[in-house]
């Protein structure tokens, strides 16, 4: 799996070659609405905490950090897990900001089977990544971002991110990383460089 050092926050995003290209007036008003975070309540994996979707990809937040599965309906995917290395086992995500509204899944004609009332939030947290380190996912729905939240003299250089799945990684000149999938590319706004990866 690839690994790199990030030195401050990350925006990872599933680009389908359209990342930097001009947005049609559907694609900015997509870009305005912000991503929400639901509650597992039972209508996602087990193992996630919290789920998310944009366009081209879908987010679980679990105890072992997040899973990115990348792909459109009927076209290649691929699954990505963003691990810490040498972080704290057993993270426990925490839902923050709650929004307004709730979502519900009503399938089928069983009553038992829906899932009613999912609270959503803005951000999720994972405390204590790394001693003094916190991670914290947000967006927009065109755009997944986390940031690593640093307390006072901790060192950036401790963090170091593995995306198991990923069938490599490069730097750009502008210090972006790109993490290859079978699906497409992650891009990455990192302080990195190439030297960094393992």
């Amino acid at each position: 799996a690839p690994v790199v050092h990030p030195h401050h926050s990350e925006v990872p995003r599933a680009a389908h070659g359209a990342a930097h290209a001009a947005a049609p007036p559907a694609a900015a008003v997509l870009h305005r609405i912000p991503l929400y975070f639901e509650a597992n309540r039972g209508q996602g994996p087990a193992a996630a905490a919290f789920l998310a979707r944009g366009p081209g990809f879908r987010l679980g937040l679990t105890a072992q950090g997040p899973v990115l599965a990348l792909g459109r309906a009927g076209g290649r995917g691929g699954v990505v897990r963003v691990r810490p290395v040498g972080g704290r086992p057993g993270l426990v995500p925490i839902g923050r900001g709650r929004q307004p509204g709730e979502v519900n899944y009503v399938r089928g004609r069983d009553a038992a089977a829906w899932h009613q009332g999912v609270p959503v939030y803005a951000r999720v947290l994972y405390r204590q990544v790394y001693p003094g380190v916190d991670l914290i996912f947000h967006g927009r729905q065109d755009q997944l971002e986390y940031d690593f939240r640093l307390a006072a003299g901790v060192p950036a250089g401790r963090i170091r991110l593995a995306f198991d799945g990923a069938a490599g990684a490069t730097v750009d000149p502008a210090g972006r990383l790109h993490v290859r999938t079978a699906a497409g590319e992650i891009v990455s706004n990192v302080v990195a460089s190439q030297a960094e990866l393992h």
